[in-house]
C-alpha cells in the first residue's frame, strides 16, 4: 500500500461481492450464480432457522446497511401464529408479539404463549390481538378487532388479565370510534356524537372519565377516525371526512385543517383500499396520511401549519410509520394485498432514504419494531417475525480488505508481529515477505523496503517478531531455510538493513533488554533449542549454558521469551516453561508432569503485579504462582472462547485481553469471567496468530490474525456490547422429595427471597437477559454466597439448579453478558434461607440424650416382663398357627370348586368323553395330593407353589371350557428351587381372580401370574386379570341367590398376621384396578414376600 493511504472503517462490503463469495462456497457444480435474492437456510444448534439473506440491487447497494443475520421466528420456534400484527417491548426489556392466535412473550430462547386455550399456562380472553402497548402501572393493553366492544389488560407482574368494556356502564357516551394506549401513560377513548367528539381517559379504577369535548361546526358524517395524545398533553384527531384537529385537554380547539385543505395538499388515490396513519415522533413532529389520498403530511411543532412531508413522493399511498428509540423513522407505502410498495427511512432532519432492502426480505410487513434500526430490526409479517441483525464494526482493520470465512486463512495476510515506538509509529511484520509502518494518528500505512547494504531486497521468510530500538532501529528475524536464521538490524532513517546469521537455528522470538542487548530463543527441526544474547556494540552472539555446562533448552522447541521484573528469563516451549537465573547460571523446568501446569505448549507469557506468570498455552490460560509452584487453569469450560491462547495484554481496568485460535476473550480476574468477541463484532478473522499482539501509548490494542490486524479500543466494545435492559427472573420450580414439582412463572420477576424446606430436594431458577441480538449466545454465571467463593460459568443456559445446601442463609447472585458484550454491572440476587430440621436444632440435641437414657431404662424393665409373656404367648400362637393351617387347607378346597369339578367330570361322562373325564379326574386327584402335602409344611419352595398353581389353573380352564387364557411367568434370574414362601399362599388370590373376575366377563378373559425379584431381594408375585373388577363383582355377588361366603381370604390374612408375630415376616398385599377407565376394570394383586433367608 502506498504511503498516505488512510485506513477507514470498513463501512460497507459490496453486496455483490459478498453474494459471489458465498455462492462460490454453496453453488452446485457448473451452475453460474444468479443475481437477485439468494437465501441459505441452515439449522443452528439451538433449533432456530437462520436465514442469511444476501441482497443485491445495483441502485441501492451503496446505501444498504450490511446485514449480518436474518432469523425467522415462526411455528417451529414456538410462536403461536404466523400472522404477526404488533411488536412492542415492555419496560423490563421483553419483546411482546401480538398475533392472530395469541400473545407471545419472547425470552430469546423460547416463547411464552398467552391465549384462551384451556390447557395454556398463561390465560387471556381474546386470541386475535392487533396491538399491544404497555401503559403506566405495569399493564399491557391488548387491542383486538375494532368492532369488539372491549379491550384487554394484562398485569405484567401477575400475568392476570381483565376485560375493559366500552359501554355506558364504564362511563362512555356516544359511539366508540377509536382507542389509544399511550406508552407508559394511560388509555384514551374517542367517541363521536352529533355535535362533535369526546375524549375519555381511563382512571385507576378502570372507569372512563370525560377529558374534553370537541364541538365541530359544519360537521359531516364521520369517516375513518384516528387520534393520539401528544407529548404536551394535547390531542390530535384525524377524521377522513372532516379534516385534522388539534385540541387542548380543556376542549379548546387550537387548530383545524379542513378536509378541503387536506384535499388540496394531497391527491386522490386510484385504489379502493383504505389506509391512513397518524403519528407524533420524538421531536414533536406530526405525521399524517388520509384514506384514499396520496401523499404524506407533516406538521412541525415550531410553526403550526401542515404541509407535504419534504422528500417523500407525493404520488404514493402511505399506510405505515414506525419509530425506533433513537427517533429514526421507517415509513411504508401501500402496494395492495397486504404488501408494502416502498419503504423509506428518515433520521432527524435529514432527507428520507430508501429502505427497500427490508422489503426484499418480505413485502407483507404488518409492523416493524427496533430500539435502534441501525443495529436490529424486527419485522412482523404474515409468515412470522424476521429478526434482522445489522453488522457493526467498532474495530479498525489494517492489511485486511474484508472478513474471511472460517477456514479461508489462505486468502488473507497472516500477521506475525506488531510493535511500536511509543510515539505513534506502529511496525507490523507478516509471516512472509513484508514489514510495514502504520501511523496511529491517521492510520496511514506504508511498506518498509528492507534492503541490504548492497541495495538488494532482503528475503523475509518465516519472520520472527519485531523489536523497536530507541536508537532508531528495528530488530527482526527471518530464515534462509528450515535450519538457518538471520537477525536483521533495520535503520529506520536510511531504510537499509544489515543481517547477522545464526547457524543451524531459526529465530523464534526476540526480546530487548534495557541496556540495549537482545535476548533470543531459536531452534530448528530435530535440534535443541537455544537461548542466545546479541550485543549490538560488538555485533556478536553469545549462548547460554547452565553452570554444569548443560543446555536448559536441550530437547525443547522454544516459542516465547520473557524477562521478569527480578531479571529471571522465562522461556515458553512446546515441552514446558523454563526459568533461567543468569547470575547463578541455574535453570528450572515447570511442566504438566511436574504438576505445575495443565499444558506444556506455551505460546505467550506475561507477569502481573503480584509476580504471577500468565501463560497462554494450547490447553487454556494458566496463571502460575511461583511461590506455590501451582497454576490455576481457565479454559472453554470456564467461558474462554478457545483453548489455544496466543496473546496476553492487560488493560487499565485490571482485565486481560487474550487472543486465541478462535476469538478474542477479555478476562476479569475479580469475577473470573470471560467476555468473548468474534467476527460478528467486526474482527477480520476468528483465528489470531502468536507473537502478534501490542498495546500502544494511546491505549489502542493491536491483534494480528491470519487476515490482517484488528485495532480496537476497549471502550468501543463496552459501548457497542452493553445490555440495554437488566437480567430478569422468569421461572421458579421446586422439586420435592416425593418426586413432585411446584412450578411458578407468574409474579416471579420481583422475587427477593426464598425459603427452602426439608422436603425441597432442589430448586430450579430460570432467568432471561432481554438482549435479542443473539439471545442464544447470551452467557450467564452464578455465585451462591455463603457456599461459593468464586463465580461459576453457566454457559448459555439461562437457568440454575440448586440442591438443598446445609441449613443457613445464602445469597444467590446471577450475572449475564450479551453475546457481543461485556458482563453487565447489574445482576440478579436472591436471598435463600434453608431451614434446620427439628433434629438439627439445639433443644433437640440436648433433649435427645436424656430421652435415650430414660427410654433405655423403661425398655429394660419392659424387656424382662416381655420375655416371660413371649414364652407363654409362643405356646398359644403355635397352637393357633396349626389350627389356621388346617383351616387354610380346608378353605383352599372351596366347596364350589369341588362340586363344580365333580360336575365337570359328570358332564364329560354324559357326553361320552371318557378321555376328558379321565384326564380331568387324574389332574383333580393330583391337585388334592399337592394340597395335602403342602399343608404339612409351614414353607414350601417357589417351584412347588408354581406346580400347584399350574395344575389348579389347568383344571379351571377345562371346567370353564377355555373361557380364559392363563400364563405363569417367572423371571429367568429367579431361583425357584431355593426360594421359599408360606405354603398355599398364592392359590386363594388366583381362585378369586377366576371365580369373581373372569367368570362374569363377557368374552374371553386373560389371567397373568408373574414372579420376579425386587432390588431389595423381596419376591414379588403379581396376579392380573382383565375381568369385571372388584366393584362389579361385589354387585353381582349380592344379586346371586346362592351368595356363598368363602373364608379363604380371611384365613390367609390371619396366617399372615401370625407369621408377622412369630417369624417377624411382613408380607405386603396391594389390590388395585388394572384399568380404571375400562368397562371391565380388571384387578391386579401384588404380593411382596421378603427374603426368608
Amino acid at each position: 500500500m502506498r504511503k498516505g493511504t488512510a485506513l477507514r472503517p470498513n463501512h460497507l462490503e459490496p453486496v455483490k461481492n459478498h453474494f459471489i463469495k458465498i455462492w462460490t462456497l454453496l453453488k452446485p457444480a457448473n451452475k453460474p450464480p444468479k443475481f437477485g435474492r439468494f437465501a441459505f437456510c441452515p439449522q443452528s444448534k439451538f433449533g432456530i432457522s437462520l436465514f442469511p439473506v444476501l441482497l443485491f440491487a445495483f441502485h441501492f447497494a451503496s446505501a444498504q446497511p450490511r446485514i449480518e443475520l436474518v432469523q425467522q421466528l415462526s411455528f417451529k420456534e414456538g410462536l403461536s401464529d404466523r400472522a404477526v400484527y404488533g411488536i412492542t417491548r415492555d419496560s423490563k426489556g421483553f419483546i411482546w408479539i401480538a398475533t392472530g392466535n395469541g400473545l407471545n412473550r419472547y425470552l430469546g430462547n423460547e416463547f411464552e404463549v398467552f391465549d384462551n386455550n384451556a390447557n395454556s399456562r398463561f390465560q387471556i380472553n381474546e386470541n386475535n390481538i392487533k396491538q399491544a402497548t404497555e401503559i403506566g402501572g405495569g399493564q399491557l393493553v391488548l387491542l383486538n378487532e375494532r368492532e369488539q366492544p372491549f379491550f384487554e389488560m394484562l398485569d405484567l407482574r401477575t400475568f392476570r388479565s381483565s376485560l375493559i368494556y366500552l359501554n355506558k356502564e364504564s362511563g362512555l357516551a356516544g359511539n366508540v370510534e377509536a382507542v389509544f394506549a399511550q406508552p407508559l401513560g394511560q388509555v384514551y377513548v374517542l367517541t363521536e356524537g352529533q355535535g362533535g367528539y369526546s375524549i375519555y381517559e381511563m382512571d385507576g379504577a378502570q372507569v372512563f372519565k370525560r377529558t374534553c369535548s370537541v364541538p365541530i361546526s359544519n360537521k359531516k358524517e364521520a369517516g375513518e377516525l384516528r387520534f393520539l395524545k401528544s407529548r404536551d398533553g394535547s390531542f390530535w384527531v384525524l377524521d377522513s371526512r372532516n379534516g385534522l384537529f388539534h385540541v387542548l385537554p380543556n376542549g379548546t380547539l387550537l387548530y383545524r385543517c379542513p378536509i378541503s385543505e387536506i384535499n388540496r395538499l394531497t391527491s386522490p388515490s386510484n385504489t379502493s383500499y383504505s389506509t391512513s396513519l397518524l403519528h407524533e415522533d420524538r421531536s414533536g413532529r406530526l405525521w399524517a396520511a388520509f384514506p384514499f389520498r396520496n401523499g404524506l403530511l407533516q406538521m412541525d411543532p415550531a410553526n403550526e401549519g401542515i404541509s407535504p412531508a419534504a422528500g417523500f413522493p407525493e404520488n404514493e399511498l402511505y399506510s405505515g410509520i414506525w419509530e425506533d428509540g433513537k427517533g429514526r423513522l421507517l415509513v411504508g407505502t401501500f402496494k395492495g394485498f397486504g404488501m408494502l410498495g416502498r419503504l423509506y427511512e428518515k433520521a432527524g432532519d435529514g432527507p428520507p432514504t430508501d429502505a427497500q432492502w427490508l422489503l426484499d426480505i418480505d413485502e407483507k410487513i404488518n409492523c416493524i419494531y427496533g430500539a435502534d434500526f441501525s443495529k436490529m430490526v424486527f419485522l412482523g409479517t404474515h409468515v412470522g417475525v424476521y429478526k434482522i441483525n445489522l453488522a457493526e464494526r467498532p474495530v479498525r482493520w489494517a492489511l485486511a480488505e474484508r472478513q474471511l470465512a472460517d477456514g479461508a486463512w489462505s486468502e488473507g495476510i497472516s500477521i506475525r508481529s506488531i510493535t511500536g515506538d511509543g510515539q505513534g509509529n506502529i511496525y507490523i511484520a507478516r509471516e512472509l515477505k513484508r514489514w510495514y509502518h502504520l501511523d496511529n494518528h491517521d492510520f496511514s500505512l506504508d511498506t518498509l523496503r528492507v534492503n541490504g547494504e548492497n541495495g538488494r531486497p532482503i528475503r523475509l521468510w518465516c519472520n520472527s517478531n519485531l523489536v523497536y530500538d530507541p536508537a532508531g532501529y528495528l530488530w527482526g528475524g527471518s530464515c534462509t531455510d528450515d535450519r538457518s536464521g538471520l537477525l536483521h538490524k533495520y535503520d529506520l532513517k536510511k531504510k537499509t538493513a544489515c543481517s547477522f546469521p545464526i547457524m543451524n537455528k531459526v529465530i523464534k522470538h526476540i526480546l530487548r533488554e534495557e541496556n540495549g542487548n537482545l535476548i533470543l530463543v531459536s531452534g530448528a527441526i530435530d535440534t535443541d533449542g537455544l537461548l542466545s544474547f546479541f550485543d549490538p556494540e560488538t555485533e556478536k552472539f553469545s549462548h547460554y549454558f547452565d553452570k554444569d555446562g548443560s543446555n536448559p533448552l536441550a530437547g525443547k522447541n522454544p516459542n516465547f521469551v520473557y524477562l521478569a521484573n527480578d531479571k529471571t528469563i522465562w522461556v515458553g516451549t512446546v515441552e514446558g516453561l523454563v526459568g533461567i537465573d543468569r547470575q547463578k547460571r541455574k535453570s528450572v523446568l515447570y511442566s504438566r508432569a511436574g504438576g505445575n501446569l495443565t499444558n506444556d505448549n506455551i505460546l505467550a507469557i506475561h507477569e502481573d503485579q503480584k509476580g504471577r506468570l500468565w501463560l497462554g498455552t494450547h490447553g487454556g490460560l494458566n496463571i502460575l504462582d511461583l511461590k506455590t509452584r501451582r497454576s490455576q487453569c481457565y479454559n472453554t469450560s470456564n467461558g474462554l472462547c478457545n483453548n489455544t491462547v496466543c496473546g496476553i495484554l492487560p488493560d487499565d481496568d485490571g482485565r486481560y485481553w487474550l487472543s486465541t485460535f478462535y476469538g478474542l476473550s477479555c478476562f476479569d480476574p475479580k469475577t473470573k469471567l470471560f467476555s468473548n468477541f468474534y467476527k460478528d463484532k467486526g474482527l477480520t478473522f476468528n483465528e489470531f496468530n502468536r507473537l502478534a499482539f501490542y498495546r500502544d501509548e494511546k491505549g489502542l490494542f493491536y491483534f494480528g490474525t491470519l487476515n490482517g490486524v484488528n485495532i480496537l479500543k476497549k471502550s468501543d466494545f463496552e459501548n457497542a456490547g452493553a445490555a440495554q435492559f437488566p437480567l430478569q427472573w422468569v421461572g421458579l420450580t421446586k422439586h420435592l422429595s416425593d418426586g413432585s414439582e411446584l412450578a411458578q412463572r407468574d409474579g416471579i420477576a420481583g422475587i427477593k427471597s426464598l425459603r427452602m424446606r426439608q422436603r425441597d430436594d432442589f430448586i430450579r431458577l430460570e432467568f432471561a437477559l432481554p438482549d435479542y441480538e443473539k439471545p442464544a449466545q447470551n452467557r450467564y454465571a452464578m455465585k451462591l454466597e455463603g457456599l461459593d467463593t468464586a463465580w461459576h460459568f453457566l454457559g448459555t443456559d439461562p437457568s440454575v439448579q440448586i440442591s438443598r445446601p446445609p441449613p443457613g442463609t445464602y445469597k444467590l447472585r446471577i450475572k449475564a453478558a450479551p453475546a457481543k458484550g461485556f458482563w453487565t454491572d447489574g445482576e440478579l440476587s436472591l436471598n435463600i434461607r434453608v431451614k434446620q430440621a427439628f433434629y438439627q436444632r439445639a433443644w433437640f440435641q440436648v433433649a435427645l440424650p436424656l430421652a435415650i437414657l430414660l427410654l433405655s431404662y423403661l425398655i429394660g424393665r419392659w424387656s424382662v416382663r416381655r420375655v416371660k409373656q413371649r414364652e407363654e404367648e409362643a405356646t398359644r400362637v403355635n397352637k393357633k398357627f396349626a389350627e389356621l393351617e388346617l383351616q387354610a387347607l380346608r378353605s383352599q378346597m372351596n366347596p364350589h370348586f369341588v362340586f363344580n369339578s365333580l360336575g365337570a367330570i359328570q358332564f364329560f361322562i354324559q357326553n361320552n368323553d371318557a378321555g376328558a373325564a379321565d384326564n380331568y379326574l387324574a389332574k383333580f386327584a393330583k391337585l388334592m395330593r399337592l394340597f395335602l402335602e403342602s399343608s404339612k409344611n409351614k414353607y414350601i419352595s417357589l417351584s412347588e407353589e408354581i406346580k400347584l398353581l399350574s395344575l389348579y389353573v389347568e383344571l379351571e380352564q377345562m371346567r370353564f371350557e377355555d373361557r380364559f387364557d392363563a400364563e405363569i411367568a417367572v423371571d429367568k434370574d429367579l431361583d425357584t428351587y431355593s426360594r421359599e414362601l408360606p405354603s398355599i399362599l398364592i392359590q386363594p388370590f388366583v381362585e378369586n381372580s377366576i371365580n369373581h373376575g373372569l367368570f362374569h366377563k363377557n368374552g374371553k378373559g386373560r389371567l397373568l401370574v408373574k414372579f420376579y425379584e425386587k432390588e431389595n431381594g423381596a419376591l414379588i408375585c403379581r396376579i392380573e386379570d382383565d375381568g369385571v373388577g372388584r366393584e362389579r363383582s361385589a354387585s353381582l355377588k349380592q344379586k346371586s341367590p346362592r351368595n356363598y361366603k368363602s373364608r379363604g381370604m380371611q384365613i390367609v390374612n390371619e396366617r399372615l398376621e401370625v407369621l408377622k408375630q412369630v417369624d417377624e415376616i411382613d408380607i405386603k398385599i396391594e389390590v388395585e384396578d388394572l384399568d380404571p377407565n375400562a368397562d371391565d376394570t380388571g384387578t391386579v394383586v401384588t404380593i411382596e414376600i421378603p427374603d426368608l433367608d
